[in-house]
C-alpha cells in the first residue's frame, strides 16, 4: 500500500507505489475548497468554487471492475461567458519505482495490513482473524502460535520497530478474548471444530507455557522481558494487563467441550500466573516494580475491570482509576478516555464518565471529521482503535452490557456474594462455578444530558434485539427471525430482574417495557438456580436486569 511500511522485521520503509490519481486540480481565479466523503457510495470529492465555474473531482471505484480506481472532473459555468475556464491537472506521476518492477502480468489482488487495535474488538474483526488463520507463522525459538504486532498479506511481523513486535505480546490475549466473547455471544462451536479456532486458541497457549518463566520463590509464573499497552515502559516484567489477558483457562474449558486433551501445563499457568497487586494502596500497579505516580501514555490497567473482566471490588476499580487518571498523557492515544468513561460508568459516576468522554473530540481533525491517533493530530490518522473506543464507551458504558465470564484462575481469589455500597452504585462480585456463557448482564446508566439511548440489532445466542434505554424504563425488542447465522439455534430468552427476582419472557416481535424502580433501598444479589446461573451488578435506584436461556 502506498505510503505504508511494507516489509519484515524492521528493515521495511514506506512503500514506493505510483498513483496516476494523484492529480491536484487547479482553476485560475480564486478558489473555495470544500471536501467530502460520502461513506454509503464510496465516493470522495473535492470542490473548487470560483465566481465563474465549479470543479468537482470525484474519486471512486469502478462499480464493475473492482480493482479499477477511476477519477471524474466536471466543470460546471455559474455564469454565462464565451470564455474558456482553465482547469489544470497537475500530477507527478511516472511509472517507475524502486519498489515495483512494471511489468503485464496477472490481475493483483491486494493485501491487508493489520495492526493491534484491542480498543476495537467489536465482532466483524472475527471474520478478519478467521480468514487470516492459514497466515500465522510458527516461531522456532517458542512453541505454539505467536501473533505479529502488525502484520500484512504475509502474516508475518511488518513492525518498522523491532521490540513492538517481540514484547508487545499481549496481542494474543487480545485475540483469543475475542473468540471467548465470540463463543459466549452465539454458541457457535463450528469455528471452533471445522474452522481453525481451535488451533488458534491451543496454539497461543502453547506458546504462553513457553513464554512464562516458573519461579520457585514466589511459587508463581512470569512473563519477563515485555511491553505494556502503555508504550512508555518497555523490558519489564509481569504486566499486570499482559498476566491478566494471557488467560489460557479458557483454552482448558474449550478442550474440554471439544473432547480434546489438555496439556496439564495450561491449567498450571492458567492458575498460578502472577497479577501484580498493591495490598498497601490496594490497586493494581501497571507492571512489577512500576512507582505509583509515574506518567503513563495510555489506558493499561484501567482494561482490567473492562475489558478483561477481572474481578474486583468497586474500592480497587475506584482506586485503579484514580491511580491512572492524573497520570496519563492528555494528548495520548484517541481510545484512552473511552476506556476511563466506562470505568467511572460502572461505579454509577456518569457525570464524571461524561467529562472524560468528551476528550475524546479533540481527536477528531478536520475538514473530514478523521480521527487521528492523538489530539494534537499527530500520529496515524483514520485510527481505527480511537473510533472503537469511543463505540465501545457508548455500547457498553452507557448500557453496561458485560458477558458475565468465568475467571476461573485462583490467583483472582475466591469471591462471595457481597454488597459494596459506593455513592450511586451497588456492585456485586462473584466467582461462578464454571464458564459462565448463560447470561448478558446490562445496566444502564444515562448522563442528565442524554435523555434516552437506542441500541439496535443485539445478537445473543441467535436472535436479534433492539433496546430502548431512557431514564427510568428499558424497552426490548426480540425480533422475529427466520434463521439465524452459523450453528446458532435461538434460544427462549426471558428477563431477570435482579432486585425481585421477577422472571419476563421476551415474545418475538412484542416490545418488553420495564420501568426502573426508584427506591433507594440497597439489594442484595441471589442466586437463580433451576439452571439459570448467575448476574453480577446491581446499582442503586435501578434495577438490574440480564439475559439468561430459558432451559
Amino acid at each position: 500500500m502506498g505510503g505504508v511500511y511494507n516489509g519484515e522485521g524492521g528493515r521495511c520503509h514506506r512503500a514506493d507505489v505510483p498513483c496516476p490519481l494523484a492529480v491536484k486540480v487547479e482553476l485560475e481565479e480564486p478558489v473555495q475548497h470544500t471536501y467530502s466523503l460520502d461513506t454509503h457510495k464510496g465516493i470522495f470529492i473535492h470542490t473548487l468554487s470560483s465566481a465563474s465555474a465549479t470543479a468537482t473531482q470525484s474519486l471512486y471505484s469502478h462499480r464493475h471492475y473492482p480493482n479499477l480506481m477511476v477519477m471524474e472532473i466536471l466543470l460546471e459555468r455559474q455564469v454565462t461567458s464565451q470564455e474558456p475556464v482553465t482547469v489544470k491537472l497537475v500530477s507527478s506521476f511516472t511509472p517507475q519505482s524502486k519498489d515495483i518492477r512494471f511489468e503485464a502480468g496477472p490481475d493483483y489482488r491486494g493485501g491487508r495490513h493489520i495492526f493491534d487495535s484491542l480498543y476495537v474488538r467489536l465482532y466483524f474483526l472475527i471474520i478478519t482473524i478467521k480468514q487470516s488463520l492459514s497466515l500465522l507463522k510458527k516461531y522456532a525459538v517458542l512453541q505454539g502460535l505467536k501473533f505479529p504486532w502488525e502484520s500484512a498479506v504475509s502474516g508475518r511481523e511488518v513492525c518498522p520497530e523491532d521490540i513492538y513486535g517481540q514484547q508487545e505480546i499481549h496481542i494474543n490475549g487480545d485475540v483469543t478474548l475475542a473468540f471467548r466473547h465470540y463463543l459466549y455471544l452465539t454458541e457457535d462451536l463450528s469455528m471452533f471444530r471445522e474452522g481453525l479456532g481451535s488451533e488458534v486458541i491451543y496454539g497461543v497457549a502453547d506458546y504462553w507455557v513457553s513464554r512464562v518463566t516458573w519461579k520457585p520463590e514466589d511459587q508463581k509464573y512470569h512473563l519477563d522481558g515485555v511491553m505494556p499497552p502503555d508504550e512508555y515502559y518497555y523490558n519489564v516484567n509481569d504486566s499486570v494487563y499482559t498476566n491478566t489477558v494471557a488467560n489460557l483457562q479458557f483454552a482448558v474449558e474449550l478442550a474440554e467441550l471439544l473432547q480434546h486433551p489438555a496439556p496439564k501445563e495450561w491449567q498450571a499457568v492458567a492458575e498460578y500466573i502472577k497479577i501484580p497487586f498493591d495490598e498497601e494502596h490496594q490497586y493494581h500497579p501497571e507492571y512489577d516494580g512500576y512507582i505509583k505516580g509515574h506518567p503513563v501514555k495510555q489506558a493499561d490497567t484501567v482494561l482490567l475491570g473492562y475489558p478483561l473482566g477481572l474481578p474486583m471490588s468497586p474500592e480497587v476499580r475506584r482506586n485503579d482509576l484514580e491511580a491512572y487518571e492524573p497520570v496519563t498523557n492528555p494528548h495520548g492515544p484517541a481510545m484512552t478516555w473511552g476506556m476511563f468513561a466506562i470505568g467511572w460508568l460502572e461505579l454509577g459516576e456518569a457525570e464524571k464518565a461524561q467529562l472524560l468522554l468528551e476528550k475524546c473530540f479533540n481527536n477528531i481533525q478536520g475538514p473530514f471529521q478523521v480521527w487521528s491517533e492523538s489530539s494534537d493530530g499527530s500520529g496515524a490518522v483514520n485510527f481505527l482503535t480511537g473510533m472503537g473506543g469511543f463505540l465501545q464507551a457508548v455500547l457498553f458504558g452507557y448500557t453496561g452490557f458485560r458477558l458475565v465470564l468465568n475467571p476461573g484462575n485462583k490467583h483472582f481469589g475466591v469471591f462471595s456474594p457481597q454488597c459494596v455500597h459506593s455513592d450511586t452504585k451497588l456492585h456485586i462480585v462473584v466467582l461462578y462455578p464454571r464458564v459462565q456463557k448463560d447470561c448478558l448482564a446490562f445496566s444502564p446508566l444515562l448522563p442528565n444530558d442524554v435523555c434516552e439511548l437506542c441500541v439496535r440489532g443485539v445478537n445473543y445466542l441467535g436472535s436479534q434485539m433492539d433496546w430502548l434505554l431512557r431514564k427510568e424504563e428499558v424497552c426490548i425488542i426480540l425480533r422475529e427471525q427466520e434463521g439465524s447465522p452459523g450453528n446458532t439455534k435461538p434460544c427462549n430468552l426471558q428477563v431477570v430482574l435482579k432486585a425481585s427476582g421477577t422472571k419476563i419472557p421476551l415474545t418475538p416481535g412484542k416490545a418488553q417495557v420495564q420501568t426502573c424502580s426508584l427506591n433507594m433501598q440497597l439489594f442484595r444479589a441471589s442466586f437463580i438456580h433451576e439452571n439459570n446461573l448467575i448476574v453480577s451488578v446491581l446499582i442503586r435506584n435501578k434495577h438490574v436486569s440480564q439475559y439468561s436461556k430459558k432451559k
